[in-house]
């Protein structure tokens, strides 16, 4: 017989105002009622919406893997430790628990929502959600890619662009800062294609952006090391700690599951659900460390995409894993195991050895010194 034993799951918040925008924008930081950088009212519906999506798919399709009332035994929330993530996780889980009052105390009938713990750490040495956490060695690393002839390239053959582009915006727009102008054209379009208020400059027509965008993902690829040939090292660095944490999520989880009178096992043998709420940065170090970088060469992460690590036992495989991938806000979580290198053999569910044995080069044994400058 068939069971699912756990689920890991890591999602990109939803929509937020631009990071950063440039000078010549007309659409300054007062457009941006919650500030820039932060979660908007439509990533909050957005995140709401996901939560209610898990839900549905753990809850009522597969009753009763999780509880339908919120257990603490079985959920554990992380977030990196960035207002637009931790509240991305509340609405998230919010969704998830909508229509669950927190008690039957009639005094809180009126609560139609769960509060549930969101756990963080310091974002400067988050290594598992952060792939831009304090890290000597990647800035070593990504300092000789951008001396390399490959990069010095891409520089050369797109300085008259880069050029317009610093006239436009008021700033100077170097390859490394491509993203800049990306993220603020990406997200006002999005709002300027539902609410037309946002309407872009003459200069930044449909020819423009495109090219921005595909200089973003060419940038993003030498930046995160899925660029071919992939820089290994460097796809370790960035996203391998969040593996590792996720495969010891599983082997612990199996290991309390044939020890249950363990101790420290108490509270792993009951948790069958653990979240991530982290960047675009941690969904495409991810990919890159499944070798599922063919994911990236169209966008990057989108809001609210999401990654889901499910731990079955299976007749016909033993204990394995299935990898699915929710690619936008319009889709829904599809099987992307048989493309994971060294899982291709397989349809939808990678025996554990298998996916333990593939994910071995990209795992860091102790990343505060593998961070170290050499």
């Amino acid at each position: 017989m068939n069971s699912r034993i756990q689920e890991d799951n890591a999602w990109r918040h939803g929509d937020r105002a631009p990071i950063t925008i440039y000078p010549t924008d007309v659409h300054q930081e007062d457009a941006w009622p919650n500030g820039l950088g932060e979660l908007t009212q439509r990533g909050i519906v957005q995140q709401y919406m996901l939560g209610k999506h898990i839900r549905e798919r753990y809850v009522e399709h597969f009753a009763p893997f999780l509880s339908p009332t919120y257990n603490h035994k079985e959920i554990y929330i992380r977030s990196t430790d960035v207002n637009r993530t931790l509240i991305s996780a509340m609405a998230n889980v919010a969704g998830m628990f909508s229509s669950d009052p927190y008690n039957r105390d009639r005094n809180m009938s009126n609560l139609m929502w769960t509060p549930v713990p969101i756990h963080t750490v310091e974002l400067s040495t988050d290594y598992i959600g952060n792939p831009e956490a304090s890290c000597k060695r990647v800035d070593q690393i990504f300092d000789k890619i951008q001396k390399s002839d490959e990069y010095k390239k891409v520089e050369f053959d797109n300085k008259e662009f880069l050029e317009f582009l610093s006239n436009k915006t008021g700033m100077k727009i170097l390859f490394s800062q491509i993203s800049i102008i990306h993220d603020v054209y990406e997200t006002e379009a999005s709002y300027t294609a539902l609410y037309h208020d946002m309407e872009q400059p003459a200069w930044l027509n449909d020819e423009v952006a495109s090219k921005i965008h595909q200089l973003s993902l060419a940038y993003f690829a030498f930046a995160f090391g899925y660029k071919k040939p992939k820089n290994i090292e460097l796809i370790r660095l960035r996203g391998g700690n969040l593996l590792k944490n996720l495969i010891e999520n599983m082997e612990a989880k199996l290991e309390c599951l044939a020890n249950l009178n363990e101790p420290n096992c108490e509270w792993m043998q009951h948790r069958k659900y653990q979240a991530y709420s982290v960047h675009d940065s941690t969904i495409a170090s991810l990919l890159a460390s499944l070798n599922l970088e063919n994911e990236l060469s169209k966008n990057f992460p989108t809001y609210n995409s999401a990654i889901a690590f499910e731990t079955w036992n299976r007749t016909a495989e033993g204990i394995a894993i299935q990898v699915l991938y929710r690619r936008s806000d319009n889709d829904v979580f599809e099987s992307v195991t048989h493309m994971i290198d060294g899982c291709s053999n397989f349809s939808e569910y990678c025996p554990l050895k298998f996916f333990q044995k593939r994910s071995k080069i990209f795992l860091p044994h102790d990343i505060r010194k593998e961070c170290k400058m050499r």
